[in-house]
């Protein structure tokens, strides 16, 4: 169940980071919602929003490719952003080749690196 107010609305934010500043190709997905295909030009940002569901289980996916490269990676589990890590709910990924990183909202700055699902 949610830990904080279940009907605020939760923003996501990619922000294309790839080091040779090209442009990041991705699809992202849950159980219930297909956002369609995106692309983001280097250093561009595409946002999306959603009202996670009572039970604390919204889980969205995306599939992120580039240059002939393929990857994926869980960009929103109820299970880890709930409750909200910054205090206007917004959750902002860079997205490098070596995975995403998540920005904390008080540094602003990466710290939290995952690697790309297998």
């Amino acid at each position: 169940m949610c830990a904080t107010k279940c009907s605020a609305k939760t923003k996501v934010r990619v922000v294309n980071k790839l080091e040779d500043r090209q442009d990041l190709h991705l699809h992202c997905k849950s159980k219930d919602d297909d956002l369609g295909p995106q692309v983001v030009t280097p250093d561009g940002i595409w946002t999306f929003s959603f009202d996670p569901n009572f039970w604390g289980t919204t889980q969205f996916f995306c599939r992120f490719w580039w240059n002939g490269e393929s990857h994926w990676f869980d960009i929103y589990r109820a299970s880890r952003h709930d409750p909200p890590l910054c205090p206007d709910e917004n959750i902002i990924w860079e997205v490098k080749k070596t995975g995403p990183c998540f920005i904390t909202c008080f540094k602003k700055k990466p710290e939290l690196c995952d690697p790309w699902k297998s």
